[in-house]
C-alpha cells in the first residue's frame, strides 16, 4: 500500500536508505524499436539498444547497439560504443567495435578501432581504423561527417545472391 501511494502520489520515502542510482550496463539492451515500427527524431540511450524497425534521425548509443535485420537507419551520424549490423544502414557509423554480420549492408563510412565482417556483409564507403582515443582528438569528425554521401542508395548494392566479392566464387 505504501508503494502505490508513493507512486500515485510522487511522494518518496527518505533517500538515506537508498541507495543512489546506478549507471546501466552498457552490454544490457535498454531500448528496442521493434520490427514494424518507424520513428524519426533524435535519440540518445544510456546503455544498449536494438532496434529491428526503421529509425532516421540522430542515434547516440552510450553502449552496444544491435541493427537487426529487418531493421533500416538513416542517420547523417550514428555513434555507439559497439555496433553490430544485420540490416541496412544508411550513414556514417563511429564506434568503438563494428560487427557487420552476413546481412548488413553499411552505405556510408566507418571510423572505429576494431572492425568484423562476415561473408556477405558489405560496406559502401570509406573505412577508418584508428584508436579510440584518437578517433575524438585527431580526426577531424565534421570532414567525416561531410563525405557523407546522400546518392547512395540500395540499388548500388549487390543482390543478395551475389557474392560480395567479385573475386569470389
Amino acid at each position: 500500500m505504501t508503494f502505490l501511494r508513493r507512486f500515485f502520489t510522487g511522494n518518496s520515502p527518505s533517500t538515506a536508505s537508498e541507495a543512489p542510482p546506478q549507471r546501466p550496463d552498457p552490454n544490457v539492451i535498454v531500448t528496442v524499436i521493434g520490427a514494424g515500427s518507424s520513428m524519426n527524431g533524435v535519440m540518445t540511450v544510456q546503455g544498449g539498444a536494438r532496434l529491428d524497425g526503421s529509425f532516421e534521425g540522430s542515434l547516440v548509443v552510450n553502449g552496444t547497439l544491435v541493427i537487426g535485420p529487418t531493421a533500416r537507419i538513416i542517420c547523417e551520424e550514428i555513434r555507439a560504443q559497439n555496433a553490430l549490423v544485420y540490416g541496412t544502414v544508411k550513414g556514417n557509423l563511429i564506434a568503438e567495435r563494428v560487427e557487420i554480420k552476413s546481412t548488413g549492408k553499411i552505405f556510408g563510412n566507418l571510423l572505429t578501432d576494431s572492425l568484423a565482417t562476415e561473408e556477405g556483409g558489405y560496406v559502401r564507403g570509406e573505412v577508418t581504423l584508428s584508436t579510440p582515443a584518437s578517433i575524438e582528438d585527431n580526426y577531424e569528425l565534421d570532414e567525416f561527417v561531410t563525405d557523407f554521401d546522400e546518392s547512395i542508395t540500395e540499388d548500388d548494392a549487390p543482390p543478395d545472391d551475389e557474392p560480395s566479392d567479385p573475386t569470389r566464387t
